[in-house]
C-alpha cells in the first residue's frame, strides 16, 4: 500500500512535510485537501485524522497527525538516504 499525505499546500505545516518528501524522493499519493471550503471536517478524512487537522498520514493501517510528526516518521521509517537514524522505527510510536 503506498504512502498517502493529506495537504493544503496554503499551509506552511503541510508545505513543509511536502517538502520534505519530495526532496528525500519518498514516493506518495498526495491527497490534496481545501482548507477553504472545509474539506478537513468530512467524515472520511475524520477517520484519518480525529482532530481534522492537516497535514496527515496514511501508511496502511497507521495514521498520523502534526508536522514535525510526520516529518520524524517519514525520516525514521522511510529512511531518505543521509537522514536515516540509528533508532528504530518503533522509537517513534512511543514518544
Amino acid at each position: 500500500m503506498v504512502l498517502e499525505i493529506y495537504l493544503d499546500l496554503v499551509s506552511q505545516p503541510c508545505r513543509s512535510v511536502y517538502i520534505f518528501a519530495k526532496k528525500n524522493n519518498i514516493q506518495f499519493e498526495y491527497k490534496k485537501l481545501s482548507l477553504m471550503s472545509g474539506e478537513h471536517y468530512n467524515e472520511e478524512f475524520g477517520k484519518i485524522n480525529p482532530m481534522r487537522k492537516v497535514p496527515a498520514i496514511r501508511d496502511g493501517d497507521f495514521c498520523l497527525g502534526e508536522s514535525v510528526a510526520i516529518m520524524q516518521y517519514l525520516a525514521e521509517v522511510w529512511h531518505p538516504g543521509p537522514l536515516v537514524s540509528s533508532r528504530c522505527a518503533e522509537e517513534s510510536t512511543c514518544k
